[in-house]
């Protein structure tokens, strides 16, 4: 992932808190870990004055990290913010019928058209990050055997 955040110039975190849900994805295959951080990564600004000027009770999708793997299908590579009424998102993946939404906890730090990191309430979880089929792992090689 390092490799392909390299590129840019423009660096977004959306991160959950520490706690339960964020210790889940260590149960993940290594591939799923990776697309699921990789929706966390928005190419896109995002701060607590541009949430404030999204219209209210509409999604704005913006691009992820996701979406340069190419394993990805339909909506699912975008993340959609929804502005509420009291100056807070709520995050979702853009895909439909998605599994976890997440809502927006405080802006961590913000350095404008630059970097921005954002403390959400859980992951977001597109649908097919943990549904999709992976390849087998290779077989564990054979323990030595005891000679003694």
């Amino acid at each position: 992932m390092a490799a392909r955040l390299s590129f840019l110039l423009l660096l977004g975190l959306v991160l959950p808190a520490s706690g339960d849900d964020a210790a889940a994805p260590a149960r993940l295959p290594r591939a799923a870990l990776v697309e699921l951080l990789s929706v966390h990564v928005v190419l896109d600004y995002i701060d607590a004055a541009k949430i404030a000027a999204l219209p209210r009770g509409r999604p704005t999708v913006s691009t992820t990290l996701f979406q340069t793997t190419g394993n990805v299908c339909r909506r699912t590579r975008f993340l959609a913010i929804t502005p509420t009424a009291k100056g807070g998102a709520v995050f979702t993946s853009a895909a439909l019928s998605a599994l976890v939404n997440a809502t927006l906890k405080r802006v961590v730090a913000a350095v404008p058209y630059n970097i921005f990191v954002l403390h959400i309430s859980n992951f977001v979880v597109p649908p097919s990050v943990l549904t999709r089929p992976r390849p087998a792992l290779p077989p564990s090689p054979p323990l030595p055997r005891d000679k003694g």
